[in-house]
């Protein structure tokens, strides 16, 4: 079977958490484009030429945990609807090579993102925390120390100093 991204919508709109926790557990979460029509490749680029089937090109589009999250957002009608899917996807608690604690705060979700970050703590590092900063996660970096996801020591490192004095600089 193979999987597209009206698949997910669907999942998401009719909140089938089963059906998309089970596609990411399973890294089963792309769709495959073969490059067989010009009309797929909405970017404007030609499709690769194809031959036989055994030359067939075999692309593959990921749908990384912030596309899910984005989807999430686009297709949900209220707040309570988008809370309580993102609370879902959070409670996976599934190991992945990309952070879903960014993918959260990317998508808004602090609160959601502080509740849940100590089933992610190996995404939990300094990086984190200047993204945060950056990207005015404010919710999410009050919650984050309170409930121990960022340890005080880590606004004592030489690099994390220099970066908050160029913040503070940059209001000035």
């Amino acid at each position: 079977m193979l999987i597209d991204e009206s698949m997910l919508v669907r999942a998401v709109k009719t909140e089938q958490m089963n059906f998309l926790y089970c596609l990411y557990a399973f890294n089963k979460n792309y769709e495959v484009d073969t490059g067989d029509c010009a009309s797929d490749h909405s970017d404007g680029g030609a499709a690769p030429s194809v031959s036989d089937e055994d030359d067939a090109v075999e692309k593959y589009r990921t749908f990384t945990y912030d596309s899910l999250l984005k989807m999430i957002a686009s297709y949900c009608k209220d707040k309570d609807g988008i809370e309580r899917r993102v609370k879902a996807v959070a409670q996976w608690k599934l190991s992945s090579s990309e952070n879903f604690l960014k993918s959260m705060l990317i998508n808004r979700q602090d609160m959601v993102a502080a509740e849940y970050g100590k089933y992610y703590l190996d995404k939990v590092d300094d990086n984190l925390l200047k993204f945060a900063i950056d990207n005015a996660n404010s919710v999410f970096i009050k919650f984050a120390f309170r409930k121990g996801l960022f340890s005080g020591a880590m606004l004592h490192k030489k690099e994390m100093i220099s970066f908050l004095l160029g913040k503070l600089k940059g209001f000035s």
